[in-house]
């Protein structure tokens, strides 16, 4: 018998099937309620970065890149946060948070976070950027089991309410509300021929913007250790706040990973 390829299910069918899924959500779904509770918790808007911006219309947003983790810290970071009851994503999101509570005092972590939506095997091998956003909002502890445990139930519900595409949530909470702080995690590690990615020099490209709101973060784990590219309007103000901000991100991970001395941080 001739082998066969397994059916795979396009964008368009897994585009079909969520429309189907969704129509009949009302305003008192779950994810609904997840979104509503960020927007109250944010005086009626999405969260912002935790560090205050200047942020002039139409300035050319600043990019760049840092590494957090090279690849062996990365994986003393991954046990130190495991031994602790979490492991390296709800480890990252610990370490944004507890930059937020160093340099501006914040008790609470809030975000906006993409998470993956392709759970039926049906679409697992078809094309397509299949990603919903989602709140992540938890509160900052006085110590790290009780972070870790936080970001993990918020992440677990996340992902759940990212089910839920961002347009429609917006549209039954009757407002049209952007995202202005996105953070996103990736552990291309699985990824099949990343383990190569160095040796071909791939490069992670970002949109040139000029919005003045936008501020985001694209947090990878690699073969070579745990890296992010950043995105923030491009201001003297806002490049001192999120330098400083990345600066207490790698110095928390690096606590937490045991590493001595810090590596010196380059981040354009």
């Amino acid at each position: 018998m001739e082998p066969q390829l397994a059916a795979v299910h396009s964008y368009l069918d897994h585009a079909e099937a969520e429309r189907e899924r969704l129509t009949d959500l009302t305003d008192d779904h779950p994810a609904i309620c997840h979104w509503r509770e960020l927007i109250a918790a944010n005086g009626g808007q999405l969260p912002d970065f935790p560090l205050s911006f200047d942020t002039p219309e139409k300035s050319l947003q600043r990019s760049g890149k840092m590494w957090l983790l090279d690849a062996a810290g990365a994986c003393e970071f991954d046990r130190g946060c495991r031994s602790q009851g979490g492991n390296a994503a709800t480890g990252i999101f610990a370490c944004l948070a507890l930059a937020g509570k160093t340099l501006a005092n914040q008790r609470q972590f809030h975000a906006v976070a993409p998470f993956h939506t392709r759970y039926d095997l049906r679409s697992m091998r078809s094309v397509g950027w299949y990603v919903g956003m989602s709140p992540v909002s938890f509160r900052v502890a006085d110590t790290l089991p009780e972070i870790l445990n936080a970001a993990r139930f918020e992440l677990k519900r996340a992902k759940k309410t990212a089910q839920v595409p961002f347009s429609k949530a917006m549209e039954l909470l009757g407002t049209t509300l952007r995202d202005r702080f996105m953070v996103s995690y990736m552990d291309n590690r699985t990824v099949p021929g990343s383990d190569r990615w160095p040796h071909w020099r791939t490069r992670f490209l970002i949109s040139r913007s000029s919005d003045a709101c936008e501020t985001y973060l694209w947090i990878s784990r690699w073969q070579d250790g745990i890296s992010v590219n950043f995105r923030h309007p491009g201001t003297a103000t806002a490049r001192s706040a999120m330098d400083n901000y990345l600066a207490e991100v790698a110095a928390q991970a690096h606590l937490i990973s045991g590493a001595r001395p810090l590596p010196r941080l380059s981040i354009d």
